[in-house]
């Protein structure tokens, strides 16, 4: 399909009528020009324009007063003439405008503007205080003090505001300008006001500028706050159940007692073993593998880790896997296997160690989801 939008190469005419020369090319698209556009860009040259006059004669009003009273400044106080009395405007007003160009460049280059600043205010200052001075000494009235005076202060502060709004937008285009603040609503502030507060505080420690985006950051960190409080509860439960029912089992049978007893001290028998293993060495000082290490008897591995570790040894090799669980035949195998080796295991403990393993090998909570705050 032919795009009617699309610009296409000018062909010249070759053939044409008799009596008639080549015909101009013919232009399709946005690039072929049409009258509406023209005016259209005249007329937004011509708005800039007026705003940029408009705007030159409102700065530039108060600059000329105040260079008035400084001119009279000059002629009465300090009889200047013959074009002397020039000096003294350029000297507060002209420097204080040429002062606040310096910390403009500044800004741009990335440079520290402070003193040229505090040298513009300086300078617009000086030029106010000696205008109201004049004004009120010789003139003898007080709304020419405060005008003239007003007047300096007006221009510098015009002038200041102008080159920021300038400055600002060359910051723009070059995309050294910072982001806003996020902007929440009275009634917000309001109804949350700890929720607000911590939006705003993120927002502003990690450069956000949407309300949204801050919102749903403290809702993100909230969230995983209760998920890691809810698996806290859920684990301190499950352990209050396991300390429970072992109760439960040693008061019903002594003899599991002093096996509970020995499976508690596994655990850190089991982790010394497993350090052990990761760096065992064989007597010429090279590291061995710890499948490649000799095997100990049950016996022997009932003396060095107890008797936890051992019905489970005993079960791995019965081929049962690490994420298996033993059966009831396994547990009366595995009674009998240490009977005819004189060690005593009852299936009670046994039970009691398979319920171990599958305690361990369950799986964590999940974070429940939650529905994320709207920003009212």
């Amino acid at each position: 399909m032919i795009n009617p939008f699309k610009r296409r190469r000018a062909v010249p005419q070759t053939h044409t009528a008799a009596g008639e020369g080549p015909q101009p090319p013919v232009t399709y698209g946005p690039q072929a020009p049409r009258p509406g556009r023209d005016w259209s860009r005249f007329g937004a040259k011509a708005l800039t324009g007026t705003r940029a006059a408009l705007l030159g004669v409102v700065v530039l009003a108060p600059e000329a007063a105040a260079w008035q009273g400084l001119l009279a400044l000059a002629r009465d106080t300090f009889r200047m003439t013959d074009g002397w009395e020039y000096l003294v405007p350029l000297l507060f007003g002209a420097a204080a405008f040429y002062v606040a160009l310096l910390a403009q460049r500044y800004v741009l280059r990335g440079d520290s503007a402070m003193t040229e600043r505090a040298l513009t205010w300086l300078y617009a200052a000086a030029g106010a205080g000696f205008n109201f001075w004049h004004a009120s000494t010789v003139l003898n009235e007080t709304a020419s003090a405060i005008f003239f005076g007003g007047a300096s202060l007006s221009a510098a502060l015009l002038w200041d505001r102008t080159l920021r709004a300038w400055r600002r937008d060359q910051l723009r285009e070059i995309g050294a300008l910072e982001q806003p603040l996020p902007r929440f609503r009275a009634l917000r502030w309001l109804l949350a006001l700890p929720t607000t507060f911590r939006a705003f505080r993120f927002a502003v420690l990690h450069g956000l500028s949407t309300p949204a985006e801050a919102l749903a950051a403290v809702e993100m960190a909230a969230e995983r706050t209760r998920s890691a409080k809810i698996a806290r509860q859920y684990t301190a439960q499950t352990e209050r159940a396991a300390q429970t029912e072992r109760s439960e089992l040693t008061e019903s049978d002594p003899a599991a007692h002093d096996a509970v007893l020995t499976e508690n001290t596994d655990d850190t028998a089991d982790k010394a073993t497993a350090e052990a293993d990761e760096t065992a060495t064989d007597p010429h000082g090279i590291p061995v593998v710890p499948a490649e290490q000799p095997r100990t008897s049950l016996a022997e591995l009932v003396t060095t880790s107890g008797k936890a570790a051992a019905v489970r040894e005993a079960w791995r090799m019965m081929g049962v896997g690490p994420d298996e669980h033993p059966t009831r035949d396994h547990i009366e195998k595995v009674v009998e296997l240490f009977a005819r080796q004189d060690i005593r295991v009852t299936e009670k403990y046994a039970r009691e160690v398979r319920r171990r393993m599958k305690a361990a090998q369950a799986p964590a909570p999940r974070p429940v989801a939650l529905v994320k705050a709207v920003n009212s």
